[in-house]
């Protein structure tokens, strides 16, 4: 019997037939992509120094990559390219500009390592996921594996930081940069509490919630305190399914309760100083300010990729700020932006910053649409909404938490994107329309 949904192979010219859904099973390109996911954001390499010696995201790179090339995936009956859709174009967009500035960048060697790194790297991950990643099941069998690497590099965080005063692990995360990972990757466990209909599932949607908002409370990040907050405060917005409004606005008032009381009086007291500007240059209100004008002077083609601090620093360097941005008034120390939206603004320019900015519309705008469709595509009507729910407060959080962290090249955000769009497009697909005159066909 044909997949559900489907007609059977006869049909005739009156009948309007819909492309045939992509496999769901696991293969190996599949099976590659998620462990490649697992390095890329639970860093084993890092929490495990000996895994750093065999350079696992080389070698896994280069599996999933000829994987994917030996063993093809089934054929699937459709006209379109991932890359036509708008959420993988965007990428393409991104990378061009990234590609037309690096030669006139600050640092043009510099820009140019980044760029290939960037593009080589990163743009091979993303041609296997918009490849791969093309039906519900494999959005979920994608997002429990992001919920796995964030428990993995969070517990570790909370079992190896010794007497770190701030939590922090290995060379990718700091303390601030674990905390925007957590408050991402959080609302990913409204997946196994909603989406499960046993109690483990919900036990460990608890136990993960709970180990990973410990970790965020150990890295004593005003930036994760904020985006916490967001989160909360837009799921008290736009619901959850499958929670009434009473019970959420209870469990978030407890949730919000329990961690400001978790709390030290130091973290509250850090909580205090996030826009101070200090003499020495570190308060971000000053970058901010810097950053803006480095931006207005370079507003088509920006600095460069990866040019950001060399322009900072010719700027003080030079005295090219206004007085009261001067080094002499302000203090000289070269910095990083401290805000990823500045940062893809300074080095790529407003063409680069408005094609970012397209990115998070197109994944607020789709995820919105998927949260207030019925979605036939699945088991349960629900899980979808589940999913979109989900990512939709993962968007946020990075999107708040972004604010203070230069994650303008931070691969999530463009996997959001595209996990946006294939939830709409598979809920677009129109059941087959038959002429009433064949009652012969069944589905």
């Amino acid at each position: 019997m044909a997949e559900a949904g489907m007609f059977n192979k006869q049909t005739t010219s009156n009948a309007v037939i819909d492309c045939e859904p992509p496999p769901t099973t696991l293969t190996l390109p599949v099976a590659m992509l998620y462990v490649w996911t697992v390095i890329n954001v639970g860093r084993p390499q890092d929490i495990f120094p000996f895994v750093a010696q065999i350079y696992p995201g080389q070698v896994v790179a280069a599996i999933s990559a000829g994987s994917y090339f030996m063993f093809p995936e089934p054929s699937v009956k459709t006209n379109a390219s991932p890359f036509s859709h708008m959420e993988a174009r965007l990428f393409l967009y991104l990378s061009a500009v990234m590609v037309l500035t690096t030669p006139f960048s600050y640092y043009p060697s510099l820009s140019l390592e980044f760029m290939k790194a960037f593009i080589w790297k990163f743009g091979l991950y993303f041609f296997l996921f918009v490849k791969l990643i093309n039906t519900p099941q494999r959005i979920a069998a994608f997002l429990y594996t992001l919920l796995f690497s964030g428990l993995l590099i969070g517990t570790s965080a909370l079992l190896f930081s010794g007497s770190q005063h701030r939590v922090s692990i290995g060379g990718m995360y700091d303390p601030n940069d674990l905390a925007m990972l957590m408050v991402t990757l959080l609302p990913l466990c409204l997946i196994p509490f909603l989406a499960s209909r046993k109690w483990y599932g919900k036990a460990f949607a608890g136990i993960a919630s709970t180990l990973m908002l410990a970790a965020l409370l150990a890295t004593q990040s005003r930036g994760g305190f904020i985006g916490l907050i967001t989160v909360g405060a837009w799921y008290g917005c736009i619901g959850i399914p499958r929670i009434s409004r009473i019970k959420l606005t209870v469990i978030l008032s407890v949730v919000t309760i329990l961690f400001v009381s978790m709390a030290t009086e130091q973290y509250m007291d850090r909580m205090q100083t996030i826009t101070e500007e200090s003499q020495d240059g570190a308060g971000r209100l000053l970058i901010w300010k810097r950053s803006l004008k480095i931006a207005f002077d370079h507003p088509l083609l920006g600095v460069g990729p990866a040019a950001y601090m060399t322009a900072y620093g010719d700027y003080l360097n030079n005295d090219r700020f206004d007085a009261e941005l001067s080094a002499e008034v302000s203090g000289g120390k070269w910095q990083t932006a401290h805000n990823t939206y500045l940062l893809i603004l300074v080095e790529l320019g407003f063409v680069g910053f408005l094609i970012f900015f397209m990115i998070l519309l197109r994944t607020y705008s789709n995820l919105r649409h998927t949260l207030s469709a019925s979605l036939p595509f699945s088991k349960s009507p629900n899980n979808a909404q589940i999913y979109a729910a989900a990512l939709s407060g993962s968007l946020t959080g990075f999107a708040i938490c972004g604010i203070f962290l230069s994650q303008s090249y931070n691969g999530l955000i463009y996997e959001f994107c595209w996990l946006s769009g294939v939830l709409v497009r598979q809920n677009q697909r129109k059941p087959m329309q038959v002429d009433p005159k064949i009652t012969s066909r069944r589905l």
